[in-house]
């Protein structure tokens, strides 16, 4: 087994009020920032897929009593992005297999048409016409290939990017003893 190492993401903020700033948000369970959550989920894309990640707010000396207020927000952000990542991966399976079953049906038809035309007769207009049928039920395939195949791994990454962060330590560091030391 890989040993654990420990991976501090650093988000310098303005203020505690700040970061929990829910102007203009509908949503009653706490949340972060938008600005400060897409920070905190490419600042964890760089880290070891290894490590554990501690999450690291430099804060004004006044808000320091207010860790756990923080460390709520972040876990349900980042549990709510995971949800939502899930969602959308559930979401392009379902339409990767209704595009792949009506792909494999056009082919079928298109497939059949081509050997009926290509049993009429044997011109070259006709085989040409036949060739470009065949091409083109094949590239009726290439969505549902992209989705089934390459869609879903950036939505599978940020899932689990979000785990991760909604699992890291949280931790407020004093403003003036980070710019001190």
């Amino acid at each position: 087994a890989m040993p654990q190492t420990a991976h501090t993401l650093h988000l310098d903020i303005v203020s505690v009020d700040s970061l929990l700033d829910c102007a203009g948000s509908p949503l009653v369970a706490p949340h972060l920032h938008p600005e400060a959550a897409a920070m905190l989920l490419s600042k964890a894309d760089q880290a070891s897929r290894f490590a554990t990640l501690q999450i690291e707010f430099t804060v004004p000396a006044a808000d320091l009593g207010r860790t756990q207020e923080v460390r709520e927000a972040t876990v349900a952000q980042f549990s709510r992005t995971q949800d939502e990542a899930h969602r959308q991966l559930r979401t392009i399976f379902r339409n990767g297999r209704v595009a792949a079953a009506t792909g494999l049906l056009f082919i079928v038809v298109l497939l059949g048409a081509v050997q009926a035309v290509v049993q009429l007769t044997s011109l070259n207009l006709v085989k040409a016409i036949s060739e470009s049928l065949t091409i083109f039920a094949w590239v009726a395939m290439w969505r549902p290939a992209e989705l089934l195949l390459y869609e879903h791994w950036p939505v599978r990454r940020k899932r689990r990017l979000a785990r991760r962060l909604a699992q890291a330590e949280v931790v407020l560091v004093d403003t003036a003893a980070q710019s001190a030391g």
